[in-house]
Formats: C-alpha cells, sequence, structure tokens
C-alpha cells in the first residue's frame, strides 16, 4: 500500500530470469504475453538446460488444472487459445521438472 503517495508502480514487467547459482549457469526464462488479454496468449520458455520431462501446467485459483503441455525443447513458444482454458479469470502458470517447480507467474483472460 502507497500511504504517501511517493510510490510509483509499473503496470508492467521484465521477464523474470531465475538462476541456480551453480557453475553451469542453468538459467530459466519464461514469459507470458500479452498479459492479460482476452484470446491468445503465448508462453515462451528459455533455457539451455531445462529436463526433458519438465511439464507446463496452467491452474485455476481453485487449484483445478485446466491445461498442461510437455515441454520437448530447451526454448519452446507455446500458444494457448482461450478455447483451451475454456474461461476468463486469474491462472496459474507451473512449469515442473523432476527437480521440482520452477517458476509460476500469474495468466489472466478477460470476457
Amino acid at each position: 500500500m502507497d500511504f504517501d503517495n511517493d510510490t510509483l508502480c509499473q503496470p508492467e514487467s521484465e521477464p523474470l530470469i531465475l538462476g541456480t547459482g551453480s557453475s553451469n549457469n542453468t538459467k530459466l526464462q519464461l514469459n507470458v504475453y500479452p498479459n492479460p488479454n482476452n484470446a491468445n496468449f503465448v508462453i515462451e520458455i528459455r533455457n539451455r538446460n531445462i529436463p526433458s520431462n519438465s511439464k507446463l501446467y496452467i491452474y485455476d485459483l481453485n487449484g483445478k488444472e485446466v491445461f498442461n503441455k510437455l515441454i520437448l525443447t530447451e526454448s519452446q513458444k507455446i500458444v494457448i487459445s482461450r478455447g483451451e482454458i475454456g474461461m476468463e479469470g486469474v491462472f496459474i502458470c507451473k512449469l515442473i521438472s523432476s527437480d521440482g517447480l520452477l517458476y509460476s507467474p500469474k495468466i489472466v483472460l478477460k470476457k
């Protein structure tokens, strides 16, 4: 909360890059765009060492899985239509590998 009106918030954010801090320099970059939107959106995944058994899941805020896809390559663009999700709302996108959760951004679908 901003009580003195001196703080500004940006509605857009830069991609978040997560690293393990290890010497193999594994970095995950996951972008969701456009977000929010009312039609198709793209999830772009880039990582030079992402395990081949990684999977992308999308859940509604009640925890119900509404979409999943196996990630086959280190760099991949996944186009998801509104019809694949089936409703408007806020969704949680999770990229999960055998090592555990890698990234979890929110997706907003409008009417």
